[in-house]
């Protein structure tokens, strides 16, 4: 509990910096909302082969938050080199650029490959249209 008051006064005392840390965070939190929604339509169904479908969907998920693990271990790696060499620091803006790419078209990218993968499988007729 006192920990989510430190959060709250953080966010208040520096706006641009619990900005940032959402950015980073946010990804995080799509995935989790999309596992659970996958997992509810999984516990709806019994056919075999429709909860295979729904596992490499929560496979293809925590793929995408592996990416991004990836990319912010590596912006900070690059962060500790950009302090003994100033010129490393544009390896950094390409990376964020990579992890700005994929943020923006994650929503995009997950919802048309799992209606894709669920239509395929029979599974989209069952659910619910209205993610996110």
């Amino acid at each position: 509990m006192r920990h989510m008051h430190i959060l709250k006064n953080f966010g208040n005392k520096y706006p641009l910096a619990a900005k940032i840390i959402d950015w980073f965070v946010d990804p995080y939190k799509r995935i989790r909302q999309e596992l659970k929604h996958l997992n509810e339509i999984k516990k709806t169904t019994t056919n075999l082969s429709h909860h295979l479908k729904i596992y490499h969907l929560m496979l293809f998920n925590l793929a995408l938050g592996l990416g991004f693990s990836i990319l912010i271990y590596h912006i900070f790696y690059v962060l500790v080199w950009s302090l003994f060499q100033w010129y490393v620091i544009f390896l950094n803006i390409v990376i964020i650029g990579f992890m700005f790419v994929l943020k923006k078209f994650h929503l995009l990218i997950s919802s048309l490959f799992r209606d894709y993968y669920l239509e395929k499988a029979g599974v989209h007729g069952k659910m619910d249209k209205d993610i996110h």
